[in-house]
């Protein structure tokens, strides 16, 4: 059982249905939960209300993100990721839409999300390993 504030509502076999409350940084959570939990290949999806997130969009030709801060509330309208291993760590690699109170919508690769009220996550662990490997030509570290 993880040591964090995330609480496991849901576990059958292989999927687990996470809840995340207010403060949690849910990226980074899931990172370690993968390392609890000896997850080496998952898919998960998340909604719920998100505040500070940092979104980034990845520039192919500089091989740099572009971070863009968002220090509001939010409703996590989806977010999809999956997690594999980079090396002996896990890697979480998630993209998402978050809206406004005018329905405003933010997406793109998420590098951290803290929640502002919940984050429900649906994860489902897989047999095997999903790894990455550094690719030259992109800059990013691809599915092998």
């Amino acid at each position: 059982m993880a040591t964090f504030t995330m609480k496991i509502l849901l576990h059958d076999g292989h999927h687990y249905v996470l809840r995340f409350d207010r403060g949690e940084e849910v990226i980074a959570s899931l990172g370690r939960f993968a390392v609890e939990e000896k997850i080496t290949a998952a898919t998960f999806t998340a909604l719920g209300a998100a505040g500070k997130t940092v979104l980034a969009y990845y520039d192919l030709e500089k091989k740099v993100y572009i971070d863009k801060v968002l220090e509001e509330d939010l409703e996590i309208a989806s977010v999809v990721g999956n997690i594999g291993v980079k090396g002996e760590a896990p890697a979480v690699h998630a993209h998402g839409c978050l809206s406004d109170a005018s329905f405003k919508t933010y997406s793109g690769h998420i590098k951290e999300m803290r929640v502002s009220v919940t984050c429900e996550v649906s994860l489902m662990k897989l047999e095997g390993v999903l790894e990455r490997v550094f690719d030259a030509e992109s800059g990013l570290n691809l599915m092998k």
